[in-house]
């Protein structure tokens, strides 16, 4: 015969105590691994914002603001049909497309060696004619980024005003950027992924072009 106390009594205890241990243990996982979860996604969310910035920044602004932006607004409030941006070097490619343009199509293009004021080509004069173009046009090679003394044009800078606008670009590649290039502008990494971009040595520019340019400003090239 056992007594009050005896091993019966040690042995509930125990269990008890075991009962209110692994309960307490559950209530904290219960509560750890949602919490841990939480703080995954919140990593996950700030890693990919800081990586991608650029590029959501740039989508949302060109596929949601600039469409609300051309709903609203009449051509008639622009200057400009397009700015145009290209280096010094190019300039005899960028030149058959300028006269194009403008002869055949009666379009206004906005074109640095030609409408700026000499001396006049900062970056305050850059930023308020890019403001009055309705869209960009982008003729993009290395040139544009050879750190070279003799180098006189604003290409560089251009380049950055137009793509921080984010506004409807159409970028012609006249040859391969390279990768070190690349590798330090996130904002022209996002361009080429976002914006239209032609390859001036492809066999169906010409093409590609006049189908680009039927949709931006609704006319055709023949």
């Amino acid at each position: 015969m056992y007594v009050s106390g005896g091993p019966c009594a040690k042995v509930a205890a125990t269990n008890s105590i075991v009962h209110e241990v692994l309960k307490e243990s559950n209530l904290s996982v219960a509560i750890a691994v949602p919490l841990a979860l939480l703080v995954i996604i919140v990593v996950l969310v700030f890693t990919l914002t800081v990586r991608y910035n650029t590029y959501y920044n740039m989508w949302y602004h060109v596929n949601v603001v600039q469409r609300l932006k051309s709903a609203l607004y009449n051509k008639g409030d622009y200057k400009y049909a397009a700015y145009m941006v290209y280096s010094d070097i190019d300039h005899p490619a960028v030149t058959t497309f300028i006269n194009t343009i403008e002869s055949r199509f009666c379009l206004k293009l906005c074109v640095p060696d030609r409408d700026f004021t000499i001396g006049s080509v900062t970056p305050l004069i850059m930023s308020e004619c890019l403001k009055s173009s309705e869209k960009i046009i982008i003729f993009l090679s290395n040139d544009m980024f050879t750190q070279d003394e003799t180098k006189t044009d604003w290409s560089d800078t251009s380049l950055s005003l137009s793509l921080a606008l984010c506004k409807p670009t159409i970028i012609i590649l006249l040859d391969t950027i390279e990768p070190e290039v690349l590798s330090h502008r996130k904002d022209l990494r996002a361009a080429l992924k976002i914006m239209k971009t032609l390859h001036y040595e492809s066999p169906d520019y010409k093409q590609e072009l006049a189908d680009v340019l039927l949709s931006s400003f609704n006319f055709q090239i023949m």
